[in-house]
């Protein structure tokens, strides 16, 4: 990566992932904590009700590589407005964590065009009435990190078998029964009136167009969320799906880092996703709320917000 950050967005090295790391065998029988999900954005994977109502609760544990280093930086955030917009990866990152696929790969060559694939990939064009996939009204994680990488730069995206990528970038979901929620109520997660940022209108590219949208730019030193229980009425209760999610494990390499590892035959299956697509763009970009991981919803969670309320 040349730059730890990027408009405000910070990156942070979490270590090489060069072999295929395995989680402990305690992993399968672990019980994940169960949300809800709105079906009007089912398929983006946000989180609209948590049961948990712990604004600083665990978001990586031992089922993931890394996750003591990487939850214990994430706490000592608290507090800290960056913690909005941090992205943490693996470099060099050769292999997906066992039980775990790849969702989407780009790669940068030589100069300023990209190979994208996966979650990467050029959107559908889906016209909704509240909002549109070609232009986002927050710039979405997945193309601010890869505005991030330096030439002949590959960047891989791996999600658990079963789930799928967060639409905006940064993590992985799982629809669940809905049953499975037992709870009657709710937390929302929302910024308060003192929240330590200004939201100005900026121009980025996506997918090798212009795009005019809104920046979380941040401009205070102190960081607070507010918590609010809402009551799911039973009228309520099928407007809603369960819902599981994880932060993915984001991986980036350049074509030596195998040639340099040992390790590199075993763990250099070709990932395969689709649909793919190129793009050509010269530009730089930028990013943003919460569950489980402020920066994890980033943009397109704000966006969410602003529509909502």
């Amino acid at each position: 990566m040349p730059s730890s950050t990027l408009s405000q967005l910070q990156f942070h090295n979490a270590g090489p992932l060069t072999t295929t790391w395995t989680a402990p065998t305690s992993c399968a029988t672990m019980t994940s904590p169960v949300g809800l999900g709105w079906y009007p954005y089912r398929d983006t994977g946000v989180l609209y009700l948590s049961e948990n109502c712990d604004v600083n609760q665990t978001n990586y544990n031992d089922c993931a590589p890394s996750a003591a280093a990487i939850e214990e930086d994430w706490r000592g955030k608290f507090g800290d407005p960056a913690r909005r917009k941090m992205v943490y990866y693996h470099s060099p990152g050769l292999a997906c964590p066992a039980s775990w696929t790849t969702v989407g790969v780009a790669a940068r060559d030589d100069v300023s065009s990209y190979s994208l694939s996966g979650i990467f990939a050029s959107p559908t064009v889906t016209e909704k009435d509240w909002r549109t996939d070609l232009a986002p009204t927050f710039e979405p994680i997945n193309n601010q990190f890869v505005s991030a990488l330096e030439p002949r730069e590959t960047l891989v995206v791996c999600c658990p078998d079963g789930y799928k990528p967060i639409s905006a970038g940064g993590g992985c979901f799982s629809e669940v029964p809905r049953e499975l929620y037992t709870a009657t109520t709710g937390c929302q997660f929302i910024d308060r009136e003192d929240a330590p940022y200004t939201v100005v209108t900026v121009t980025y590219t996506y997918y090798g167009k212009p795009v005019t949208g809104l920046f979380q730019s941040l401009t205070g030193t102190a960081d607070h969320w507010d918590s609010r229980v809402e009551t799911i009425e039973p009228s309520q209760s099928s407007e809603y799906f369960g819902l599981i999610q994880t932060p993915a494990v984001s991986l980036v390499r350049k074509a030596e880092d195998f040639e340099n590892t040992s390790t590199a035959q075993s763990a250099s299956a070709t990932p395969s996703v689709s649909p793919t697509s190129s793009v050509t763009t010269g530009g730089s970009r930028r990013l943003t709320p919460r569950h489980l991981a402020e920066a994890v919803f980033a943009a397109w969670v704000i966006g969410l917000a602003l529509t909502l309320y």
